[in-house]
């Protein structure tokens, strides 16, 4: 088996907790992360989210894990996101905080929710102990998995026998089973289109960028990705199964953090008898992440690098910051992967909640869908 090559045995570090999802600065002075708002200039819909306009000048810092103040007086939507039963073990609900502005070029969305841990690897290889070239001595951390947040925006209407995403939500795009017709997955049974954007904290706190795809109906049934050519991230795995590293950290790793992420431009062929993490001889329980950073905050155009995300945990709370332009070449062509956020139209979307995504732990909104509105 040739290194890097993608067998169904190995579509693990990338699609695993994707299946769940699917089936899913201007300021001069900086305040810290604040918990959730619950009223904060609540609007009197409790379904709708607005958008308010501020100056270019004053766009936030999507890099920061500070909140400018000026987002203390912007309305924020409140909801309650409950554990799927369908695929989640989880049990309580979870308080979401959604606010949102806009500038004359782009959109942003800050997004603050409870979480009292925080996961930030997915299925990462694992140093069984012996000798650390036998890929024998290395196995996947199958309860190992990361955090997430995604959007879903209409873009045109989808429907599914009676369910229609305006008066079920997500669910209406929700296939479970297996049919002549279609695999499961997040689409409608209609040509319905949506807009799905998917911060992880194992991927975008490194890349800069959230998952950018389209569910879809006719033809597609499924979810693509906005651009196939382009993927920030690469496996890291040689060989499977058994398992073997192909990649380890090497130079400065582009500024990353060297116990999370490997960036690709720096790193180092594995086999170094020493764990550039510890500096020491590989040990048992050494772990190294099975994906590796091939982009990070990409300048060039892409369907794919559209929405620039981060997410900062701190006391048991993430804040997860979006940002993308209000009109992208997708949005502005009949291709319609992208939402095309205009001032004055509603656009309807909905929200899910990936807390240690390991196949389940979905939480959202099952029997809603919400509101933006964009407003002068």
């Amino acid at each position: 088996m040739k290194p890097r090559e993608l067998s169904a045995r190995i579509l693990l570090a990338g699609t695993l907790c994707s299946s769940a999802l699917f089936l899913y600065a201007c300021a001069a002075k900086m305040d810290p992360i604040s918990p959730p708002s619950t009223a904060h200039n609540a609007p009197l819909d409790s379904t709708l989210l607005t958008s308010t306009k501020i100056t270019a000048a004053s766009e936030p810092d999507i890099a920061s894990a500070t909140i400018e103040p000026f987002w203390q007086n912007i309305p924020s939507l409140s909801a309650i996101a409950y554990p799927n039963r369908s695929f989640s073990s989880g049990s309580t609900p979870i308080p979401v905080s959604i606010k949102s502005v806009y500038s004359e070029g782009n959109i942003f969305f800050l997004v603050q929710y409870d979480d009292a841990t925080e996961d930030l690897m997915n299925q990462a290889l694992v140093f069984k102990g012996g000798n650390f070239r036998d890929p024998k001595a290395w196995t996947i951390d199958s309860s190992g998995y990361d955090d997430g947040f995604s959007f879903m925006f209409e873009v045109a209407p989808g429907f599914t026998g009676a369910k229609t995403f305006k008066t079920d939500g997500c669910t209406m795009a929700c296939h479970t089973t297996r049919t002549e017709a279609w695999a499961p997955g997040m689409f409608p049974e209609n040509d319905g289109r949506y807009d799905v954007w998917y911060w992880r904290s194992s991927k975008s706190n490194a890349t800069g960028l959230a998952d950018d795809d389209a569910a879809i109906g006719i033809p597609e049934y499924g979810i693509i990705k906005d651009d196939p050519n382009d993927e920030p991230t690469n496996t890291n795995i040689d060989n499977a199964p058994p398992y073997l590293p192909f990649k380890t950290l090497g130079g400065n790793n582009m500024g990353l953090d060297k116990r999370l992420f490997i960036a690709t431009e720096t790193s180092d062929m594995f086999g170094n008898m020493l764990n550039p993490i510890t500096a020491m001889p590989w040990a048992a329980n050494d772990r190294i992440p099975s994906t590796v950073i091939d982009v990070i905050n990409p300048q060039t155009q892409s369907d794919f690098y559209d929405v620039k995300s981060r997410g900062f945990w701190m006391n048991g709370k993430w804040t997860v910051k979006f940002k993308r332009a209000l009109t992208t070449e997708s949005s502005a062509t009949n291709i319609m992967k992208d939402v095309a956020f205009t001032p004055g139209n509603d656009i309807l979307f909905s929200f899910a909640i990936h807390d240690h995504c390991a196949p389940g732990n979905h939480f959202g909104v099952n029997d809603k869908s919400f509101k933006l509105r964009l407003v002068q």
